[in-house]
């Protein structure tokens, strides 16, 4: 439209007077101007997104709890150290005033105490690595020496083309899985017609095994990194199929099929082609159910001894938390005969025969500081977990307001761009009324 103004005047078909230069110079500014303001518009509708998605992805209490949590281990290994040293220190400040013939005598008691205690570390060492040999002995029994784990793996996770698996992708929409919470399983169900979900079969969810499995867990049997080392998710994988409900959606899908068959039967004349084919369905679904119950007929048989199996390697998984927690305890016992050993060392190194104190002060002093120091350290852990805190909030409060107000920025632009498009639509049709004019006039 500009260009064919613009021309017009070129061409002397008309004057190129003020209000048509006004006009369209109005024009250009306000297009212009609306093209800004979707831009921005654009601009700030991608910045809200944005952010709603990252507050929307992020929980910061979550993630504060992780920042406690790491926390909480870094404060941990330093009062370790700290327990350390103070029984290095509680050791010297004991036996200080020891002679040197006395304190020998203590070293001698120290060194057979250490002795036993790492005997028995040892020992405790080997029953714990019996015990998690033993566990994954048995863990792998179920795998490879089980007819119902391998009948299990080969119906459910080993493709469509098993007899199971095969049965509900063709008579059903498939199988889809939900956890029940309550009962601590994923469940497996395919959708009657009543559109209630059967449940097909289900194997426990792994999040809520060791609790509810091992009570033992509740009673402190998982210290140190006891629960992190293994899981008992393997022997956890018991799966059941429940045949009664297999067998009641084989039912309810037959029916359509059998009626199919009586009604086509019924017709006068009766169409043999349509029968044949009516009962070439219904025994299709019976020659498929038949497979899927010899399946599970086999699985029956089978499942007591795969229990027996389950059972003896969660024996072996007790056994061995129990090994674990008595390697734990001989693991501080003989870290505390050490230290006990190696203090009554120090003095002796330190205090010569004609009872010189001065070294051992020094020593002292020495221990003291790195408590010190190392109680600093938490100091400076908690002072950088309230830090970390408060910038995680802060972040997540500037974000929401960032958030309010492009919301508010969003919706005065909306009103604006409208009301431009008007105006852009307003002025354009004035430049067409005098186009119109112009070509009528030239006509």
């Amino acid at each position: 439209m500009q260009q064919e103004l613009a021309a017009a005047v070129v061409a002397g078909q008309i004057e190129a007077n003020d209000n048509l230069l006004d006009v369209l110079a109005q024009y250009n500014i306000a297009r212009t101007y609306l093209v800004d303001l979707v831009a921005e518009l654009e601009d700030d509708e991608f910045m809200l997104a944005f952010l709603k998605e990252i507050v929307e992805s992020v929980d910061p209490t979550a993630y504060i709890e992780e920042l406690n949590k790491a926390a909480q281990e870094k404060i941990t290994k330093k009062e370790a150290a700290i327990a350390r040293v103070q029984k290095e220190l509680d050791a010297i400040n004991a036996y200080r005033t020891f002679t040197p013939d006395q304190l020998k005598d203590k070293e001698l008691a120290a060194r057979l105490a250490l002795i036993d205690a790492n005997t028995k570390f040892e020992q405790a060492t080997e029953n714990k690595n019996k015990a998690n040999t033993a566990f994954w002995e048995s863990v792998n029994a179920i795998e490879e020496t089980t007819v119902y784990y391998q009948l299990y793996m080969d119906q459910v996770f080993m493709g469509s083309s098993s007899e199971l698996l095969s049965f509900f992708n063709k008579y059903s929409t498939g199988l889809m899985s939900k956890i029940n919470t309550e009962r601590g399983v994923v469940e497996w169900y395919v959708v009657n017609s009543e559109s209630k979900q059967v449940v097909i079969y289900n194997f426990p969810n792994t999040k809520y095994a060791e609790s509810e499995r091992y009570p033992e867990a509740k009673d402190g049997i998982y210290e140190g990194d006891v629960s992190t080392m293994i899981s008992p998710s393997w022997t956890y994988i018991a799966p059941i199929i429940n045949a009664e409900n297999v067998e009641a959606m084989y039912n309810e899908w037959r029916k359509p099929l059998a009626k199919a068959v009586e009604d086509a039967e019924a017709e006068d004349p009766v169409d043999e082609t349509k029968v044949e084919n009516a009962q070439k369905a219904l025994d299709a679904i019976d020659d498929d159910y038949a497979k899927v119950t010899a399946v599970l007929t086999e699985m029956a048989a089978a499942k007591p001894a795969f229990d027996a199996t389950v059972k003896k390697a969660e024996d072996t998984y007790l056994e061995y938390v129990k090994r674990q927690k008595s390697y734990i305890d001989a693991l501080q016992v003989k870290i505390d005969a050490q230290a006990e050993y190696d203090a009554i060392q120090n003095l002796l190194y330190y205090v010569d025969e004609y009872g010189d104190l001065v070294e051992v002060e020094e020593k002292i002093a020495e221990l003291e500081d790195e408590i010190e120091d190392l109680q600093d350290d938490i100091l400076w852990i908690q002072r950088d977990l309230i830090e970390d805190t408060i910038d995680v909030q802060l972040m997540v409060q500037q974000m929401e307001a960032q958030i309010a107000r492009l919301e508010t920025e969003v919706a005065e632009l909306k009103d604006e761009v409208a009301i431009q498009q008007k105006v852009v639509a307003d002025l354009k049709a004035q430049l067409d009324a005098m186009l119109d004019g112009i070509n009528g006039g030239a006509a």
